[in-house]
């Protein structure tokens, strides 16, 4: 089974995703010490790192059509410093909240599935809403934001497409 990881930092996600018997296409991280640890274990002959394309740089960067064929897994640990209890808590409006980019991921690649971590922080109630408008952007990522539209108007619109009843799964 094919994967792609966002947000890899040093390769610890994504080695636990080969040991269960995914294959890393590509991986993506800016971070430069961490793309230099995951060159130097490849070029140690680290064997599950063998065959790994690394991004070093912005996801936002990313061009996703560089990844031929289907993609099984779309996975990583996009920032948690908009969300964690030690942080500035403004999510959305935190530069580096990266989720749009999970949800950018999951609508380029069509992954058959997705494994997203970060902190518990998110599922806070202060965070509620904003937590509800990420699983929206997942469960329905066809549906992007209009120009001019900001992230609770789009909330908004994700919730009745949701709830309308017509709706029967990812439309991919």
């Amino acid at each position: 089974m094919r994967s792609v990881e966002l947000f890899s930092g040093a390769g610890g996600l994504a080695l636990g995703i080969e040991a269960a018997q995914f294959r890393h296409d590509t991986v993506i991280e800016r971070d430069k010490h961490c793309c230099d640890t995951i060159r130097e274990n490849q070029k140690r002959g680290f064997g599950a790192l063998e065959g790994w394309r690394l991004f070093p740089g912005d996801v936002r960067q990313f061009d996703y059509s560089t990844i031929e064929g289907d993609i099984d897994l779309l996975a990583g640990g996009p920032p948690c410093q908009p969300f964690s209890i030690g942080g500035k808590h403004h999510a959305y409006n935190d530069k580096r909240d990266m989720f749009q980019q999970v949800v950018r991921g999951v609508r380029e690649l069509r992954p058959r599935a997705i494994l997203v971590e970060n902190v518990k922080g998110l599922t806070r109630k202060t965070f509620a809403n904003y937590f509800s408008y990420i699983i929206l952007q997942l469960s329905h990522p066809e549906i992007g934001m209009k120009n001019g539209e900001d992230w609770t108007k789009h909330r908004d619109r994700l919730e009745r497409y949701h709830t309308k009843g017509s709706w029967s799964g990812l439309e991919y």
